[in-house]
């Protein structure tokens, strides 16, 4: 049993490590694409399609994120079961010999969490899966302000042609 707890710990520290690596790695690149945008020189087309770049990296980015958290819950599931059938056991054994029980500060994924001092506030995983969606909303703002020149010069000139069309149709 111990082996097994052992290599689920080593998965879950694995997963955990590749969701930090994923959320560092897509912070650096949005990073970049936002110097892109805010550099003066830059082009506008080049700046449109850095947003582009931006919405589409923060999609894949929650995905990512998603996924990988829900490999980290998985593990600390499997770990939380472990703990309690080893626990259990060690407790059960200890009864028989002594009245000496484990603490429940041992435990490592069992418990309770809300007393747990260090759990304050919003969960680092949440936030993690919350920053994609902010940068997302960014990414769409931005967009939108690079557009609506465009934007509203294609609906003056549509509106234009409307016009004329309309006093060529109707004399």
């Amino acid at each position: 049993m111990e082996e097994l707890y052992k290599l689920l710990l080593a998965e879950r520290e694995n997963d955990a490590k590749r969701l930090w690596t994923i959320f560092s790695v897509m912070n650096v690149i949005n990073a970049g694409l936002f110097a892109v945008v805010t550099v003066k020189e830059t082009s506008n087309f080049l700046q449109i399609i850095a947003a582009f770049l931006g919405i589409g990296l923060c999609i894949i980015w929650r995905f990512a994120v998603n996924r990988m958290v829900g490999w980290v819950r998985l593990w600390e599931r499997r770990l939380r079961m472990i703990e309690r059938l080893y626990l259990a056991k060690v407790n059960q054994n200890l009864l028989n010999q002594s009245s000496i029980s484990i603490p429940a500060n041992f435990r490592i994924f069992i418990g309770r969490q809300r007393q747990n001092p260090y759990r304050q506030g919003i969960p680092t995983r949440s936030a993690g899966q919350l920053l994609p969606l902010l940068f997302l909303v960014v990414w769409f703002v931005i967009l939108v302000s690079l557009l609506l020149p465009q934007l509203k010069l294609l609906f003056v000139l549509l509106w234009t042609n409307y016009l004329k069309l309309i006093d060529i149709i109707i004399p």
